[in-house]
């Protein structure tokens, strides 16, 4: 993750807590433009831009775990199928990705990017995926 990706979770946690921020020197050198918020409140801003920054991450692994197994334009012709066991079982392989993304999101030390973290792609979808 880049320094401005940092910067910005950063700057978007503390806007939303109510404490813009003017300029960020380093991570403890920051200025604040109107209150400053206390200790607790900065050390809560920060754990608040790392989960921002971890949900996108674990968001951005679905993403490409999807993709990687059907495209953009695979999921569009999937959604215009007419109702098949191969469509219910894509369907039911994408929304426990989904929800498996939830999850991961949620434990900020979970090892998202491991393969045994996610569902495994049953070969049925494997094959309805290719067919597209």
């Amino acid at each position: 993750m880049t320094k401005a990706t940092q910067d910005a979770a950063l700057v978007a946690a503390a806007k939303a807590a109510g404490f813009p921020i003017a300029v960020i020197r380093s991570e403890d050198e920051i200025e604040w433009r109107g209150a400053v918020p206390s200790a607790e409140q900065a050390a809560q801003i920060k754990l608040d831009a790392s989960a921002a920054i971890h949900l996108e991450a674990v968001r951005a692994e679905c993403s490409d775990r999807l993709y990687d197994q059907a495209s953009q334009e695979t999921q569009i012709n999937i959604a215009t199928e007419p109702a098949s066991d191969a469509k219910t079982a894509w369907v039911e392989w994408r929304d426990g990705m989904r929800a498996r993304c939830a999850e991961l999101a949620a434990d900020p030390g979970a090892d998202y990017r491991a393969d045994a973290s996610w569902p495994e792609c049953p070969q049925s979808v494997k094959d309805f995926t290719a067919q597209h």
